[in-house]
Protein backbone atom coordinates (compact mmCIF):
# COMPACT_ATOMS: atom_id res chain seq x y z
CA UNK A 1 0.00 0.00 0.00
CA UNK A 2 1.49 3.35 -1.16
CA UNK A 3 0.44 6.93 0.70
CA UNK A 4 -1.18 7.95 -2.62
CA UNK A 5 -4.05 5.00 -2.13
CA UNK A 6 -5.13 7.04 0.68
CA UNK A 7 -7.37 9.79 0.74
CA UNK A 8 -10.05 11.93 2.93
CA UNK A 9 -12.79 13.13 1.02
CA UNK A 10 -14.87 16.43 3.53
CA UNK A 11 -17.60 15.40 4.74
CA UNK A 12 -20.77 17.49 6.80
CA UNK A 13 -20.26 14.72 10.19
CA UNK A 14 -22.63 14.94 12.71
CA UNK A 15 -23.35 16.10 16.21
CA UNK A 16 -20.07 14.73 18.58
CA UNK A 17 -18.88 13.81 15.20
CA UNK A 18 -17.11 16.78 13.38
CA UNK A 19 -20.50 18.60 12.37
CA UNK A 20 -21.30 21.92 13.70
CA UNK A 21 -19.07 24.97 13.69
CA UNK A 22 -16.08 23.89 15.64
CA UNK A 23 -16.04 20.44 13.93
CA UNK A 24 -14.27 18.83 10.84
CA UNK A 25 -15.48 15.24 9.27
CA UNK A 26 -13.47 13.45 6.41
CA UNK A 27 -14.64 9.78 5.02
CA UNK A 28 -11.14 7.83 4.90
CA UNK A 29 -11.15 5.53 1.37
CA UNK A 30 -8.39 3.24 0.64
CA UNK A 31 -8.35 2.82 -3.35
CA UNK A 32 -11.22 4.34 -3.82
CA UNK A 33 -13.25 2.07 -1.22
CA UNK A 34 -14.28 3.62 2.35
CA UNK A 35 -12.56 2.22 4.77
CA UNK A 36 -13.60 4.63 7.69
CA UNK A 37 -13.81 7.66 9.45
CA UNK A 38 -12.17 10.19 11.04
CA UNK A 39 -13.49 13.98 12.83
CA UNK A 40 -12.49 16.65 15.05
CA UNK A 41 -14.44 17.86 17.69
CA UNK A 42 -13.75 20.85 19.78
CA UNK A 43 -14.08 19.90 23.83
CA UNK A 44 -13.65 21.25 26.93
CA UNK A 45 -12.46 18.28 29.02
CA UNK A 46 -10.01 17.84 31.85
CA UNK A 47 -6.81 18.14 32.45
CA UNK A 48 -6.65 20.14 28.90
CA UNK A 49 -9.64 22.22 29.16
CA UNK A 50 -11.10 23.49 25.62
CA UNK A 51 -9.28 21.69 22.61
CA UNK A 52 -9.71 19.95 19.59
CA UNK A 53 -9.83 16.20 19.86
CA UNK A 54 -9.81 13.25 17.23
CA UNK A 55 -11.52 10.64 16.81
CA UNK A 56 -10.96 8.05 14.19
CA UNK A 57 -12.49 4.73 13.20
CA UNK A 58 -11.59 2.07 10.41
CA UNK A 59 -13.72 -0.69 9.08
CA UNK A 60 -12.40 -4.08 10.74
CA UNK A 61 -11.16 -5.10 6.91
CA UNK A 62 -9.01 -1.82 6.80
CA UNK A 63 -7.58 -2.36 10.39
CA UNK A 64 -3.78 -3.60 10.77
CA UNK A 65 -2.91 -2.32 7.47
CA UNK A 66 -1.04 1.21 8.33
CA UNK A 67 -4.62 3.10 6.70
CA UNK A 68 -5.51 4.20 10.79
CA UNK A 69 -1.53 6.25 10.65
CA UNK A 70 -2.44 7.69 7.66
CA UNK A 71 -5.66 8.48 8.31
CA UNK A 72 -4.42 10.46 11.33
CA UNK A 73 -1.86 12.46 9.74
CA UNK A 74 -3.85 13.72 6.70
CA UNK A 75 -6.66 14.43 9.21
CA UNK A 76 -4.49 16.54 11.46
CA UNK A 77 -2.48 18.12 8.55
CA UNK A 78 -5.70 19.12 6.64
CA UNK A 79 -7.37 20.53 9.63
CA UNK A 80 -7.88 24.32 10.76
CA UNK A 81 -6.41 23.52 14.05
CA UNK A 82 -2.45 23.53 14.74
CA UNK A 83 -3.20 21.63 18.08
CA UNK A 84 -5.07 18.19 18.61
CA UNK A 85 -5.48 16.06 20.99
CA UNK A 86 -6.21 12.52 20.53
CA UNK A 87 -7.89 10.46 24.18
CA UNK A 88 -8.03 6.56 24.01
CA UNK A 89 -7.95 3.93 26.57
CA UNK A 90 -4.77 2.88 27.77
CA UNK A 91 -4.99 -0.55 26.29
CA UNK A 92 -5.48 0.58 22.96
CA UNK A 93 -1.78 -0.22 21.63
CA UNK A 94 -2.79 -0.12 17.70
CA UNK A 95 -4.70 3.22 17.75
CA UNK A 96 -1.62 4.77 19.94
CA UNK A 97 0.77 3.57 17.16
CA UNK A 98 -0.82 4.66 14.69
CA UNK A 99 -1.41 8.33 16.22
CA UNK A 100 2.85 8.60 17.26
CA UNK A 101 3.03 7.23 13.73
CA UNK A 102 1.51 10.25 12.30
CA UNK A 103 3.24 12.92 14.56
CA UNK A 104 1.32 12.83 18.29
CA UNK A 105 3.50 13.07 21.30
CA UNK A 106 2.49 11.47 24.73
CA UNK A 107 0.75 14.26 27.12
CA UNK A 108 -0.95 12.29 29.58
CA UNK A 109 -0.73 12.84 33.52
CA UNK A 110 0.47 8.90 35.46
CA UNK A 111 -2.99 9.55 37.16
CA UNK A 112 -5.48 10.03 34.30
CA UNK A 113 -7.87 6.47 33.39
CA UNK A 114 -7.01 7.41 29.39
CA UNK A 115 -3.66 7.66 27.33
CA UNK A 116 -3.82 11.78 25.78
CA UNK A 117 -1.21 12.20 22.97
CA UNK A 118 -0.90 15.53 21.39
CA UNK A 119 0.17 16.51 17.98
CA UNK A 120 1.29 20.10 17.29
CA UNK A 121 1.64 21.28 13.47
CA UNK A 122 5.46 22.53 13.84
CA UNK A 123 6.39 18.97 15.11
CA UNK A 124 4.13 16.97 13.10
CA UNK A 125 6.29 14.86 10.32
CA UNK A 126 6.27 15.49 6.78
CA UNK A 127 4.88 12.40 5.50
CA UNK A 128 3.83 9.37 6.92
CA UNK A 129 4.39 6.23 4.76
CA UNK A 130 2.26 2.73 5.65
CA UNK A 131 4.52 0.15 7.22
CA UNK A 132 6.37 -2.07 4.87
CA UNK A 133 5.41 -5.73 4.49
CA UNK A 134 8.55 -6.67 6.33
CA UNK A 135 7.05 -4.66 9.54
CA UNK A 136 3.03 -5.01 9.63
CA UNK A 137 0.96 -3.29 12.30
CA UNK A 138 0.09 -6.07 14.19
CA UNK A 139 -3.55 -6.59 16.24
CA UNK A 140 -6.62 -4.52 15.43
CA UNK A 141 -6.59 -1.19 15.48
CA UNK A 142 -9.55 0.31 17.67
CA UNK A 143 -10.67 3.53 17.54
CA UNK A 144 -9.46 6.68 19.24
CA UNK A 145 -12.53 7.90 21.80
CA UNK A 146 -12.85 11.38 23.00
CA UNK A 147 -14.05 10.61 27.02
CA UNK A 148 -16.95 13.68 26.27
CA UNK A 149 -18.50 11.29 23.51
CA UNK A 150 -18.18 7.57 25.15
CA UNK A 151 -17.29 6.25 28.52
CA UNK A 152 -14.54 4.17 28.96
CA UNK A 153 -16.87 1.02 28.29
CA UNK A 154 -18.53 1.44 25.71
CA UNK A 155 -16.87 0.46 22.31
CA UNK A 156 -18.99 2.23 19.12
CA UNK A 157 -20.91 -0.11 16.92
CA UNK A 158 -19.27 -1.25 13.62
CA UNK A 159 -20.56 0.49 10.82
CA UNK A 160 -19.06 -1.08 7.41
CA UNK A 161 -21.75 0.24 5.48
CA UNK A 162 -21.13 3.89 7.29
CA UNK A 163 -17.75 3.77 7.91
Amino acid sequence: MSAQDVRLVPTKGTKGRGGGADGEAWRIEHKGRRAGQVFINRIDQPPVGPHASIQIYLNQTSQGRGIGRLGYHLACSQSRYDVIYAHMQKSNLASARAAEAAGFVDAALPEERQRLLVWRRQSAPASVEPPSSASPVTGPQSPATTTADQPDHEQPPSEPQQS
